[in-house]
C-alpha cells in the first residue's frame, strides 16, 4: 500500500521533478502540493460511492409534528470523514448487488428521504442509511486508487512545476487511464464481495 509520500513522489517523478524525503517542508513544491492534494483526494472521493470506503448505519429518528422522522447526521469515525448519505433503505431489505452505484441491484424498500432540520428525513423511525466516506488514512486506499491519487495531482501541479502544456497533456491522458482503471477495479471489488463491511460501520 503506498503513503502520503509515495503518492506525492510518483507525482512529481511522473513530472520529471526530484522526489522528496518528507511531506513537510516549506520549500516550494511543498507548498504547491499542499495547495492541490487534500481538495483534489476529497473530489475523487466525491466522484463515487467506492465500495471500500462506503458504510451502512441502522438510525432511529425523532419524530416530528407532520408524522415524519428526523436522523441525525453520521458523526465522523476515527479514521474516516463521513462525507454524504447516498441510499436509505427499510431494515432487512434483500440487496444482491454490489455496492457502488455503477453496477448495483438496487435495495429492496429503499425509501425516499431529503435533507431537513439539520439532519435527513423519511416517512421511517428507522432505516439503514449507507453512507459514503473518505478513508483519511493513504495506507488503507486500494493500490489502483492510490495511483488514479497521483495522477491527479500530477496534472493538477504541472503547469505550478513545469510551466509545460505539452506535458500536461500527457498527464491528463494518465490520469484518465489511472481513474479508469481504479473504477474497474472497484467495480470487480464490489461484484465479488457485494456488501463489505467497512471502517464506517457502528460508528455510534
Amino acid at each position: 500500500m503506498s503513503d502520503k509520500l509515495t503518492i506525492w513522489n510518483r507525482a512529481l517523478m511522473s513530472l520529471g521533478a526530484e522526489p522528496l524525503s518528507d511531506t513537510v517542508g516549506t520549500a516550494t513544491v511543498h507548498k504547491v502540493i499542499a495547495a492541490f492534494y487534500d481538495a483534489g483526494v476529497e473530489a475523487m472521493f466525491l466522484a463515487r460511492p467506492w465500495s471500500w470506503a462506503t458504510g451502512l448505519e441502522e438510525s432511529t429518528g425523532t419524530p416530528l409534528d407532520n408524522g415524519e422522522w428526523l436522523h441525525e447526521i453520521l458523526a465522523d469515525p476515527v479514521d474516516a470523514k463521513v462525507l454524504k448519505p447516498y441510499r436509505i433503505f427499510r431494515p432487512g431489505g434483500t440487496w444482491t448487488g454490489p455496492v457502488n452505484v455503477h453496477n448495483s441491484t438496487t435495495p429492496t424498500d429503499q425509501v425516499d428521504w431529503r435533507y431537513d432540520y439539520d439532519g435527513i428525513v423519511t416517512g421511517y423511525e428507522t432505516v439503514v442509511i449507507q453512507w459514503q466516506g473518505r478513508l483519511l488514512d493513504e495506507e488503507d486506499w486500494p493500490e489502483s486508487f492510490a495511483n488514479a491519487v497521483a495522477a491527479r495531482l500530477a496534472f493538477d501541479i504541472c503547469m505550478p512545476i513545469t510551466k509545460s502544456m505539452d506535458l500536461k497533456r500527457i498527464v491528463a491522458s494518465e490520469y484518465q487511464a489511472r481513474l479508469q482503471e481504479a473504477e474497474r477495479d472497484d467495480d470487480t471489488r464490489g461484484r465479488a464481495g457485494m456488501r463489505q463491511v467497512t471502517s464506517l460501520v457502528g460508528v455510534r
